[in-house]
Order: C-alpha cells, then sequence, then structure tokens
C-alpha cells in the first residue's frame, strides 16, 4: 500500500529531515520570442542569508527573463521559479541646447528634462514589485 517502504514495520516512525537552504542560484538571461538562442547575462550563486540581489550593467531597452532557484545542505538543486520576464529602459540622453565654440574652450548648455512615467511605471533607478 502507498507510503510503506519494504522491509521498514508499519509502526515505526518515520521521520522527514528539515531541509535548510544552502544557496540561491539567479539567472538572468536575454528573452527571445522562440527561446532559441537566449544568452545568459548573469549567473549567480548567493549564500542564503540574501533574499534579494540588485543586477547590473544589463543592456539598456533589451528584453529578459529572471528565474531563482535554491540548493538544500545537501547539495540537490531545486526546480527553478518561473520565469519573470522584463525589459530594461532606455538609455537617457539630454539634448544640447546650445554649443560656444572659441579658440580654447567650448561652452555647452541644457535644458534638465523629466521623463514621464510610461503606463504607469516609474522609470530610473527605482523598484517594482508585484
Amino acid at each position: 500500500d502507498m507510503g510503506r517502504c519494504a522491509g521498514i514495520p508499519s509502526s515505526a516512525n518515520i521521520l522527514v529531515g528539515e531541509q535548510f537552504v544552502h544557496k540561491y542560484h539567479v539567472e538572468v538571461t536575454t528573452a527571445k520570442a522562440s527561446g532559441v538562442g537566449a544568452e545568459v547575462a548573469r549567473d549567480v550563486e548567493l549564500d542564503p542569508s540574501n533574499v534579494a540581489y540588485r543586477i547590473d550593467g544589463l543592456a539598456s531597452d533589451v528584453l529578459y527573463n529572471v528565474r531563482v532557484q535554491a540548493s538544500s545542505t545537501s547539495g540537490l538543486w531545486g526546480l527553478w521559479s518561473d520565469p519573470v520576464c522584463f525589459r530594461t529602459v532606455n538609455a537617457f540622453s539630454v539634448p544640447l541646447t546650445s554649443l560656444l565654440v572659441g579658440e580654447n574652450y567650448v561652452a555647452v548648455s541644457w535644458e534638465q528634462q523629466r521623463q514621464p512615467p510610461e503606463g504607469g511605471v516609474l522609470l530610473g533607478d527605482n523598484t517594482i514589485t508585484g
């Protein structure tokens, strides 16, 4: 019957040991519509005290997937989380308003611009949770 192993008496108390996270694995890949040809942008292992990680140095205006998995103290890796797809924002540019070139100098000026939210999402160095 289900739940019994051969050779173990039914009266035996079987305890399942606790599983502790030994480390986390964070993987960021470029997101391709076909799934074929995706490139790994970041592949990082973190100690178990981390439950968040900032991924710097990604290219602007690129579609990525991120997923996480954990390993137990036995060294076995668990299942991957469902991948989350995101697009990094466009590179920020500041248009020059004037340029004055002299014999041994150049003077430039520009206007400070505020980037309006696109679709209700704030852009820039913000954390978005959902």
